[in-house]
């Protein structure tokens, strides 16, 4: 069975199967989604609203018809900008070094590789 979900970006709506997470619905509705783990409900960033309530569309499945208002911000609204940080002094102790070496010119007759050459 089918069902359609109007989504309030679009202003048109689409019909997925029953079942179909309003994720895929909105992906379905060529709509571009915010979700980094893919749908598995773990990042919280799909969030929509479906009769003034807040979900997670990852996690809703379409079982009738729903008017989705996908212009849902996942944050709280607290958001600031990161302008300080931890700082602190560290000793570092790459494993590697750099070196220049300067490799000799092949002589006629050596058939060693230049890696050979250079070990």
């Amino acid at each position: 069975m089918y069902v359609p979900s109007v989504f309030y970006q679009r202003e048109e709506g689409v019909e997925v199967p029953e079942g179909t997470t309003l994720l895929e619905a909105e992906r379905l509705a060529g709509l571009v989604t915010d979700a980094p783990c893919g749908g598995t409900g773990t990042c919280g960033k799909c969030q929509v609203l479906v009769n003034g309530k807040k979900i997670r569309a990852c996690k809703m499945k379409v079982r009738e018809n729903l008017n989705v208002d996908t212009a849902v911000s996942s944050s709280s609204g607290n958001a600031v900008i990161l302008t300080g940080g931890f700082s602190g002094s560290a000793v570092l102790k790459p494993g590697i070094a750099v070196h220049q070496i300067e490799l000799k010119k092949t002589v006629p007759g050596d058939k060693r590789s230049d890696w050979e050459r250079l070990l």
